[in-house]
Order: C-alpha cells, then structure tokens, then sequence
C-alpha cells in the first residue's frame, strides 16, 4: 500500500494532458505522417508535428499517400488510418476504414499505431472497449517505440489513463524512458526512488541527471547553468559540494541572462559572500536585473534606506533608485516619489517632480475619457490622482511640512472631494 501511494503521489500530471493516440490523430500529426516526417517509434516527431500549427497534406500529397499506403508503407497506413478516423483531409469518417488501415499500419511494425490501436480500444468511442487488447497494443507500442512513447506509457499507468492503474508498470515504463534518456522521465524515476528510501537507485539516478544537467549547462542552457550552480553550492542531486564552480555556473547563468543567477550574483557582490565585495559590480547587476523587472529599483531604493542588503545607509541613493523605478512605473509610484522629496525637505524637487507627474496623469486622463467616457473606473481614479498631485503641490509651495503618515493624508484629500 506504501508503495501505491508513493507512486501516484508523484504522477506527472503535465504528461497526461495529450496521450500519444491523441497526438497520432491530431491533424498536424496525420499530415506529418502523410509527409513519412515520424521516425520508427513516432511519439517525439508526433509530439513535434502536434506542437505546429495543422497543416493538411495537398491532394498530390494525399493521392502519394494513397499510394504508399497500398504499396504497404506504414507511416502512409498509420496516416490513412488517422485521416479516416477523423474524417479530415478528404476521407469520410469511417471508423473501419480507419481500424483497417491503423491494424495494416500496426502489422507493419508501426510502434505509433500500435499505441494508437490501444487508446482507440480503451477510449472504445471507434469500436466496442477493450481494455485487454488496448493494454497489449500499448505494451507493443511503448516496447517498439522511442523513448517518448514509453513515458507516455509509464505516465499513462500512473492514474490509470486508458490503461488500468499499475504502479509497478508505470515504474518499468518510465525507467525503461530514463535509460532511453527522455530528461522528464530521468527526474521522475529519481523522484521516486528518493520517496520509495532506495538510495542504491537515487545514488545511480542522480549520477545520470547530474551527468545530463552538466551537459546542457555546457552546451548553453542558461536554465540548466543556473541548476547546475544550485547543486554544486548544495551537494545536491548528483553534484559534489564545490562553492567555487558553484560561483562560475552562477555567472555563466547571469551572462546568459537567467534572473535568478543575476539576483545571486548581485547578492554575492554585495555582501561579500563568495566574491569579493564590490558594491559597484553589486549595482550593476541590480540594474541589469531592474530593467527586467521594475520591483528591483524599489528593492534596492529599500536596502539603500535601511542599510541593509550588504549596502550602507544613504538617503540619497535611496530616492535615486526610487525615481529611476517611478520613471517607469504607475502614478501610485510617482505619487509617493514626490512625498519621499518632501520629507527629505528637497521642496524645490518635491514640487517640480509634482507637476510633472500632473502633466503625465492629465494625458493619461484624457487617453482613458476617449477609451472609456467620462464616467469609467480609470476616468475616476486618474481624476482621484490628479487631486491629490494638485494638493501636494499646493502644500509644498505654501512651506507645509510633509505628512509623517502619508496614507492618512491622501485619505484625507480623497475624503474632502467635493464630487465624490
């Protein structure tokens, strides 16, 4: 029983969305067929064909077609079969046409038609159910066919989709995928094996992922670099503990682009930890990733206010950044921009940022009153701004002092609209 419930708790759930029946017979996957585009096993070029938009064959392509499948070629038997399956292409739905041609195509050693066969025999919509023979055509197929379709296969027996449940098969399956060296079905069977306590197996499948991980980490997968780092800083997942080609990957991964590896970099200039301190280096990655991702500017604004982060205190630095992250951000941002001037008792600053930020919102207002009329949500709340930039402004010519607590203040202006 503990091994039924550790098996389905790790079903791959994303594997199950498309079988490998419903992959053969999709419209993209007949065409490709039709073009002899599957290779012997046929779920990766089906899974390949299915991921572009349909394309239907050309009568010329048809009548070739035709005419390869009566000379006794699987792929075009396997396509015939799918076409009139789905009545597309010029064929009338015939459902034994179609199971003629997919038995002929299967005869032939065709392994995606055998999976085909099986869910047509366990969905039983084409002919009556038979869950005996769909389970033995599926079995064939996965045997016969790549790597794609035996995960197919494992994944399917995970939650019984098409097939009965069967823990056991779905572990032959999706390790049989593992050494045939589909990457989802290595990470599941290691997942496994790390819930089942067999660390003989984790130890041999962790080695191959950390084997396979490295490989696309090289060959330039930024995604990959960043795992890759991840596991050499741990010790994890087949990696030895290493800091020092933790450190590099992590950089690769951030000249590659990867978010994550830049906000760790960034981190490690700034604190010092792994690197050497260099706040300069720490800022220049904080803006690359700023320009990613506008939260950036408001997070090292924060640190520079605090003195936290690895930076020093510095009331300037901290407005810098807040303003750089207003400039592109919404009213609300630029709102509190000129109250954070304000309290800084830069009035001059407070006032002209003030004004510009009016100027922006008064064509936003208009922007939306053509879009929306005069009485939408965005009309009311552009108009709500605009009255709480004209207040600020006026209080800060008049030589008020700023709010200590700025949100009772704009509720306070929200409040004591006339036309509210």
């Amino acid at each position: 029983m503990k091994f039924y419930a550790i098996i389905f708790a790790l079903a791959p759930l994303a594997g199950l969305c498309q079988s490998l029946g419903e992959i053969a017979g999709s419209p993209a996957g007949a065409a490709a067929a039709a073009r002899g585009e599957f290779s012997s096993g046929g779920a990766k070029a089906a899974q390949k064909a299915s991921a572009s938009p349909a394309k239907m064959p050309t009568r010329a392509e048809v009548e070739s077609l035709l005419s390869r499948a009566q000379a006794g070629d699987a792929l075009a038997q396997l396509a015939v079969g799918t076409y009139y399956a789905k009545g597309e292409a010029g064929f009338p739905q015939d459902s034994a046409a179609a199971l003629r041609w997919l038995e002929k195509s299967s005869d032939g050693g065709n392994a995606a038609a055998m999976s085909y066969l099986g869910y047509i025999y366990a969905e039983g919509r084409l002919v009556p159910r038979d869950m005996k023979k769909a389970v033995e055509l599926r079995e064939r197929g996965a045997e016969l066919g790549d790597a794609a379709a035996k995960w197919t296969l494992g994944s399917a027996y995970l939650y019984g989709f098409l097939v009965p449940k069967n823990p056991g098969r779905a572990v032959y399956w999706i390790e049989a995928a593992a050494r045939a060296g589909y990457p989802e079905a290595q990470k599941k069977i290691a997942e496994i094996y790390s819930r089942m306590g067999n660390q003989e197996k984790l130890a041999e499948w962790n080695a191959v992922l950390a084997k396979s991980r490295l490989a696309q980490a090289e060959g330039g997968d930024a995604s990959a670099m960043f795992e890759t780092a991840e596991n050499f800083m741990d010790g994890s997942n087949g990696f030895p503990r290493h800091r020092a080609k933790a450190v590099f990957w992590y950089k690769r991964a951030a000249e590659a682009g990867n978010p994550d590896a830049m906000a760790k970099i960034a981190k490690m200039y700034a604190l010092g930890r792994f690197l050497p301190q260099n706040t300069e280096k720490a800022l220049e990655w904080y803006a690359r990733l700023a320009q990613r991702d506008n939260a950036y500017y408001f997070k090292v604004s924060a640190m520079f206010a605090e003195g936290s982060g690895g930076f020093p205190q510095d009331a300037g630095k901290s407005l810098e950044w807040y303003e750089a992250g207003a400039e592109v951000g919404d009213v609300s941002v630029k709102i509190r921009l000129v109250w954070k001037y304000w309290k800084a008792g830069e009035r001059r600053k407070a006032a002209e940022y003030c004004a510009k930020a009016e100027s922006l919102e008064r064509a936003n207002l208009e922007r939306i009153k053509i879009a929306e009329g005069e009485g939408g949500v965005g009309s009311a709340l552009a108009s709500d701004a605009l009255r709480a930039l004209a207040k600020m402004r006026s209080d800060i010519e008049a030589g008020a002092d700023a709010p200590a607590d700025f949100m009772a203040y704009l509720k306070s202006i929200k409040n004591n609209n006339p036309n509210k």
